[in-house]
């Protein structure tokens, strides 16, 4: 038992044994550093260096690890395992130069070991050596010919190079090995896309559609690549199939929804549109080394008279570097199901060439902490933008309502708008369209700005418009972002005294004792003298 291995002190194998048997991670690193200050070391603790150096490295112990491993690579210093393991912790930790040094050692140690081609794979792909990792990949392939997950991985990089030739062959000899695999004939069509083979693309989403006639899900992945290919009506008929074989999908709803022209709204006379998007990316130059740089961020808020409002929310995104593609390849609208409804209006990639790819790959996922998910539902939609490239723009458009029967806080609006983000930002609008007996109090921007006031169709519109704002430097440990970040508060309080008689009004009842309470208390606590007596009578009751 461990509290036997407690006691032992002294004898370096009951201890290596003790570390074998525990089945905690913290007590088996706690075993192995004891058994390795003694003087004697053993092949075998090698082994179980590695073992808890890995833990460790999964829970972010890096001191430690370190530790650990560079006890063994002193004493065995061509070990390709030691040396793999100090690649993965330099890795961890970001010092990917570092990580670069001992990943072309353990490749000197172990040439031809899949597993060490796989860890060199990662440190070059994470240090941006792409050449190195796409070089490791095909050794690794070439020695595991059947191993998919290497197949996909270098896929992926010869996609990321462009070498989509390349990559087609590769999934041609995957499908030779497993012909019935659709993930693979759906990388495929994705790569025949991405290289303008519309015709290629095509026939393989025809022998998917024959292949797995019968799958919904088959015929939304078939839908948003000819959506991706500018082919709307063939994904019309897709999504159609799709819907039909699951007709409970709200997924597939919202898709043909949206495969249908918007209606324009209060939005439309601030909504830019693709070639206005590509003039500002014009006029405005690169911003290497920024990883990308906000074209056009804009919020308009239309308010209703109970408080209740519209948001039309454009973001458009120039990329700048590989790195800028990495960042923006997936973007998140956080909504309350229940409380708003989101609309999107465009989800797409200008593309340098000057074609416009669709982006419908999106998936939800829940963003409520466990503690209070039971009473409050909060998700997000995540889209996907692939296939991005340095000069790609990104645009993601919506409207998101409160469609709520009424407003819980009574009559009260309020909002905060962040002006500026970690990259520069080129243009950006915050419009406030509300009736003109509403009055609102509002902190301006202390960036300069210029401010637009009119009245369209009985509304008042107040916009706010800003140019050129400099990026925000993020920086570990620094203050929230009101304190580093210009922004527009808007709210329908002018005060927080305000505030608080609005509250005080609204709880004060719940304080208010009936008469019938005051009875049984008083009743409870009758003939007790001490605060604890009456407490512990109104607790048993």
């Amino acid at each position: 038992s461990l509290g036997v291995c407690a006691g032992i002190d002294g004898d370096a194998p009951a201890l290596l044994f003790c570390a074998i048997m525990a089945e905690q991670d913290w007590q088996r690193m706690d075993l192995l550093y004891r058994s390795l200050s003694l003087e004697a070391l053993h092949p075998l603790q090698v082994v179980h260096y590695l073992r808890s150096v890995l833990a460790a490295v999964g829970s972010e112990r890096f001191q430690e690890a370190l530790s650990v491993v560079n006890q063994g690579l002193t004493r065995f210093p061509e070990s390709g395992e030691l040396r793999a393991v100090r690649a993965a912790i330099s890795r961890g930790t970001a010092l990917l130069w570092d990580a670069g040094h001992w990943t072309d050692l353990m490749l000197a140690s172990s040439p031809d070991s899949p597993e060490a081609l796989y860890e060199a794979y990662w440190t070059y792909r994470n240090s941006d050596r792409y050449e190195r990792a796409r070089t490791v990949l095909e050794r690794a392939l070439s020695l595991e010919q059947t191993n998919a997950g290497a197949r996909q991985l270098l896929v992926e990089q010869y996609q990321r190079e462009e070498r989509y030739s390349e990559a087609d062959a590769l999934l041609e000899e995957g499908l030779a090995l497993d012909p019935s695999n659709i993930d693979l004939y759906f990388s495929l069509a994705n790569i025949r896309a991405m290289a303008g083979d519309v015709s290629g693309a095509s026939a393989t989403l025809d022998r998917i559609g024959e292949l797995t006639p019968t799958s919904a899900w088959s015929w939304s992945r078939i839908a948003r690549l000819h959506l991706r290919m500018n082919r709307p009506d063939e994904a019309e008929e897709a999504f159609e199939m799709s819907a039909r074989l699951s007709p409970q999908s709200r997924e597939t709803r919202t898709y043909l929804t949206e495969l249908r022209q918007v209606e324009a709204g209060f939005w439309e006379p601030y909504h830019l549109d693709a070639e206005a998007l590509r003039e500002l990316a014009s006029e405005h130059g690169s911003d290497e080394p920024r990883s990308y740089t906000v074209l056009a961020n804009q919020h308009i808020a239309q308010v209703h008279r109970n408080g209740l409002a519209s948001v039309f929310t454009q973001q458009a995104y120039r990329v700048n570097t590989s790195a800028g593609a990495d960042q923006l390849r997936s973007l998140s609208i956080v909504y309350t199901p229940d409380e708003e409804h989101v609309e999107i209006i465009a989800a797409r990639v200008l593309k340098s060439d000057g074609t416009i790819r669709q982006s419908f790959d999106r998936s939800e996922q829940s963003m409520s902490q466990p503690w209070y998910g039971i009473y409050y539902d909060l998700r997000a939609q995540v889209l996907a933008f692939e296939d991005l490239r340095v000069g790609d723009i990104v645009e993601l458009t919506y409207v998101q309502s409160t469609v709520s029967a009424e407003n819980m806080f009574d009559s009260y609006y309020g909002d905060l708008w962040f002006t500026q983000d970690v990259q520069p930002t080129v243009f950006a609008r915050f419009g406030l369209i509300h009736d003109p007996d509403v009055t609102f109090y509002m902190r301006t921007p202390t960036l300069p700005y210029e401010l637009t006031e009119s009245e369209i169709d009985g509304e008042t519109h107040l916009i706010y418009t800003l140019n050129d704002l400099p990026a925000i430097e993020d920086e570990a440990y620094m203050p929230g972002l009101s304190s580093v970040a210009d922004y527009i508060h808007v709210s329908t309080f002018d005060s927080w005294e305000s505030v608080g008689r609005w509250y005080w009004n609204l709880i004060q009842g719940q304080l208010v004792l009936s008469p019938r309470i005051r009875e049984t208390v008083e009743q409870l606590i009758e003939g007790r003298e001490t605060t604890a007596e009456k407490v512990a009578a109104i607790h048993e009751y």
